[in-house]
């Protein structure tokens, strides 16, 4: 079932291709998906020339930079990493020659805080440019980027991203993700959640500690919710209840890296 998203949470999703019906995709266009980690879209886009791509993606950086509780903290362009402010700063027609002549890949994050749920969340968007003269960026190059990003992620042995990625890339080729939707809904898919969280929390030094008391509470009792039974876990949710949470990520990805493995094994034979 398609997913229906509360005004807020649109709102952002429209703002990375103003005009437009935001396309998600992944884990969270299910309806059924229980534990939100992060918003993915991918998005075709009509445009006259290569500058009006740029155009377009600067456009969507200051309309979400004027939403509340929302920060665009980076950008790829062409396959290569800047932050916002670079992009925003430099020609627009030399960011056109370099995606003319790159045709690589282009997405826009961003990290907001929701009320709805009482945490903050991830977005992303990739964009395929489509122009009178073809696209300037094809998908099945993407297509092939994810497939070495997948082998990647598996030589690190990040076995739950590589699930999220081999799920994503049978979504793309019209295949049934059922089985990999069911395991996310799971107990793994949930302490994804807490994990994703608190990467999120590292990366925001700047969080008011009373706004971090409330994240950590809420990820405490999401643990609660975990019917797995491990050490390690009780360990983890005695240092969140404590304000300890610099290093409590390593501790669950590990946990869930060998789950999703488990899961492999048995199921991708």
């Amino acid at each position: 079932m398609k997913r229906v998203f509360d005004p807020f949470t649109h709102r952002i999703l429209s703002a990375f291709c103003p005009g437009k019906e935001p396309n998600v995709v992944g884990s969270m266009s299910n309806q059924g998906m229980y534990w939100p980690t992060d918003f993915d879209m991918t998005q075709n886009v009509k445009v006259n020339t290569p500058k009006n791509a740029v155009l377009l993606l600067r456009r969507a950086i200051r309309t979400l930079r004027g939403i509340p509780n929302v920060r665009v903290p980076e950008i790829k362009w062409a396959g290569r990493n800047m932050k916002p402010s670079v992009f925003l700063a430099t020609p627009a027609s030399q960011l056109a020659q370099e995606l003319q002549k790159t045709k690589g890949k282009v997405k826009l994050d961003a990290v907001a805080w929701l009320d709805s749920s009482a945490r903050y969340a991830e977005f992303s968007c990739v964009y395929v440019f489509d122009t009178p003269k073809g696209t300037l960026n094809p998908l099945p190059a993407q297509i092939g980027s994810l497939q070495e990003e997948m082998k990647e992620l598996w030589d690190k042995g990040k076995h739950f991203k590589f699930m999220k990625r081999l799920a994503a890339l049978q979504r793309a080729q019209g295949k049934s993700t059922a089985k990999f939707d069911a395991f996310f809904r799971g107990d793994y898919g949930l302490l994804y959640s807490v994990f994703s969280d608190l990467s999120t929390l590292e990366d925001l030094s700047h969080l008011p500690e009373k706004r971090l008391a409330i994240e950590l509470g809420a990820l405490v009792n999401r643990l609660g919710g975990v019917q797995l039974r491990n050490k390690s876990l009780q360990g983890i949710t005695m240092d969140l209840r404590e304000g300890k949470y610099e290093n409590v990520a390593p501790m669950l990805e590990e946990i869930i890296n060998k789950g999703a493995g488990g899961w492999l094994q048995v199921h991708l034979k």
